[in-house]
């Protein structure tokens, strides 16, 4: 007797989750969208994150690709960005992301450098003087320049909510959406 299991696609689809390392969303998404090249997917939107606050961002729309807890942008690179150290803060309408942790190298399997990582926090209100959330994001920026003639500078940024961790019943369990933090598998050293 023969059996057939069709799974079909939605199967497939729940259990996806679009987690790029830092190699990957570089290597196979900004590279290639900054030479005008076609993209293996479109889960990285467009969108200037720092014109609007964490929860005007439309991190609904990544629900059906098995990630209600992140997103990923395609974010232009300004002049301020590029400063570094100087500028350590992006203002937003109603606070500002703060570097927590800035300028880490990002390396490629042949262990050379392929770019910067910085790690921010969001915070409500006036800087210095505003209240952390537990929004987070990672802004992830090419090394070197591979923009085609006419494409403006880009970087990824990844946004999430940090996870709250709460003991029940002797059992960690999540308290709100979100999940480990995985930084530490970002081909870093």
């Amino acid at each position: 007797m023969d059996y057939e299991l069709d799974l079909g696609e939605s199967t497939f689809l729940s259990m996806f989750r679009f987690r790029p390392t830092p190699f990957e969303a570089l290597q196979y998404y900004l590279v290639p969208k900054l030479r005008g090249e076609a993209l293996p997917s479109d889960y990285i939107k467009d969108l200037d994150v720092y014109k609007y606050d964490p929860e005007q961002i439309p991190l609904d729309e990544y629900k059906d690709k098995g990630d209600d807890d992140r997103a990923y942008f395609f974010v232009p690179l300004t002049e301020e960005i590029l400063r570094g150290k100087d500028n350590a803060t992006r203002t937003t309408p109603n606070g500002y992301w703060k570097i927590s942790e800035g300028n880490v190298p990002l390396y490629g399997p042949d262990g050379k450098i392929i770019g910067l990582m910085n790690k921010l926090e969001f915070y409500c209100g006036k800087d210095p003087n505003g209240v952390i959330t537990d929004w987070k994001m990672t802004e992830y920026m090419n090394h070197l320049c591979v923009c085609g003639r006419n494409a403006a500078p880009l970087m990824i940024c990844k946004m999430r909510l940090k996870a709250r961790w709460v003991v029940v019943d002797d059992e960690m369990s999540e308290e709100e959406t979100s999940s480990e933090e995985e930084e530490g598998n970002n081909n870093s050293k």
